[in-house]
């Protein structure tokens, strides 16, 4: 689970005097996703019980003591649960690539070829074997997207925090085992496609007296 939030700024001296911003994204990466699979039942549960007793109601009377029991117990789960969401957060801060920078990434690492078109009356041996590259430019394009991924994220990355605190910007030995972890290959997808959106939008260029 993550989110993305696109926010343009101003980098250095340089590009403040021209005016010029460029964007950068903040991504959230929930490293155990799991967590929401049990907090997400517990609020359900919690907004079913508030609406059957009409705590929420002014009009409604008093809650029964056991509902009342039911629900602190519940408040207390859910807000324990949350307090580990939010403990297993980070908050990536990515900047945009300029367009030089996009070349040499596209240049450097170079994208398999695909398979030839399958011919249309290609006989049974011909379409396994074609299936069989397939697989292959498949799995091929698997590892050439991650290589990408984290050589974008060793440029563009500025600043990593892990429950609220800050830690040392990661450098390509450390990035590599980012794939390694739960979940880390979609995180490294998640930060790569957040670059490229960072990456699409125009800088604002404002006006130099302002």
């Amino acid at each position: 689970m993550s989110a993305i939030e696109l926010v343009e700024t101003e980098i250095d001296l340089e590009n403040w005097i021209y005016g010029t911003s460029y964007m950068q994204a903040k991504v959230t990466i929930y490293r155990n996703p799991a967590l929401l699979a049990e907090y997400e039942p517990l609020l359900e549960r919690i907004e079913n019980l508030e609406q059957a007793s009409g705590k929420n109601d002014p009009e409604a009377g008093l809650t029964d003591a056991s509902t009342s029991a039911e629900l602190e117990e519940l408040y207390a789960k859910a807000d324990a649960l949350a307090a580990r969401f939010e403990a297993d957060k980070e908050v990536w801060t990515v900047r945009a690539l300029e367009p030089h920078e996009v070349t040499d990434l596209r240049d450097s690492i170079k994208r398999p070829t695909a398979p030839a078109p399958l011919p249309r009356d290609a006989d049974d041996a011909t379409r396994e074997a074609h299936q069989a590259e397939k697989d292959e430019y498949n799995k091929a394009m698997e590892q050439w997207a991650l290589g990408y991924n984290l050589s974008a994220i060793e440029l563009a990355v500025l600043e990593v925090e892990v429950a609220g605190r800050k830690v040392p910007k990661p450098t390509g030995p450390m990035l590599s085992v980012l794939p390694k972890r739960p979940g880390g290959y979609r995180h490294v997808t998640q930060l790569g496609n957040a670059i490229m959106q960072a990456s699409s939008q125009e800088p604002a260029i404002l006006a130099p007296h302002r």
